[in-house]
């Protein structure tokens, strides 16, 4: 192995794993404001609903069973949220980013208060599931199975989006409706559902992101902040 990446092969493998977990994130931003043209800034906030989930739900040393029920329920929590969302910003789809910005950004603001109500504001933390809190040799090396899950679910997520919006007729609907949402109301297709659809799976890998990155970050008032500003740079 050379010199160079023997020192840095951890920070490579660290580097891969918190950037599919960003990913995961972030796609659900960039569908919402890439296709539906919202800027949807309380997309931090639902990681963070999806971190406290899986606290609540699963405590600081959950099952896989109770890690699985977490993933669910954060799911459609997002799910609900983001269909919430969808018809919140209705009324502002012909007005500029900067009142979808303050309206999201002010829904952000009250959610994350209301979190730090209801669970306090210490630093929650929550470890894998058994099975998945183990580490594995790598070149060597001891490296964590979960960061290495990680890795591998923003390589499915990446392909699956890719496949979903570029080859099937549900994206090209999608894309349809953000091209021409005239053409495609002519032909009897309700653009405000087609939206609503993709706040809402926007919303669920937003939320399902908080529960997977429970591990990594923990769950703790400001890291709705941390991460919005991180999906957006991404």
């Amino acid at each position: 192995m050379p010199a160079w990446l023997d020192t840095h092969f951890i920070s490579l493998l660290n580097g891969l794993a918190i950037g599919s977990l960003l990913f995961i994130l972030a796609v659900g931003l960039s569908l919402i404001f890439g296709m539906m043209d919202v800027l949807n800034l309380a997309h931090g906030v639902l990681f963070l609903v999806g971190a406290y989930t899986a606290w609540w739900l699963a405590g600081e040393n959950p099952s896989l069973w109770q890690f699985a029920l977490a993933l669910a329920v954060a799911g459609a929590i997002g799910v609900a949220c983001g269909i919430g969302l969808s018809f919140t910003t209705e009324r502002l789809a012909r007005r500029t980013h900067l009142d979808q910005a303050l309206l999201t950004l002010g829904l952000a603001m009250i959610a994350a208060d209301a979190l730090s109500v209801v669970f306090d504001n210490d630093v929650h933390t929550i470890n894998p599931p058994p099975g998945l809190d183990g580490s594995v040799a790598l070149l060597g090396k001891s490296y964590p199975v979960y960061r290495l899950l990680l890795i591998g679910l923003g390589a499915v997520l990446a392909a699956a989006v890719h496949f979903v919006v570029e080859r099937t007729s549900l994206g090209a609907l999608v894309r349809a409706t953000v091209a021409d949402r005239h053409m495609v109301l002519s032909i009897g297709v309700d653009d405000r559902k087609v939206k609503a659809s993709v706040f809402a799976v926007g919303a669920l890998l937003a939320t399902t992101a908080g529960v997977l990155g429970a591990p990594v970050y923990g769950a703790r008032p400001g890291l709705d902040s941390t991460v919005l500003i991180l999906a957006l740079v991404v």
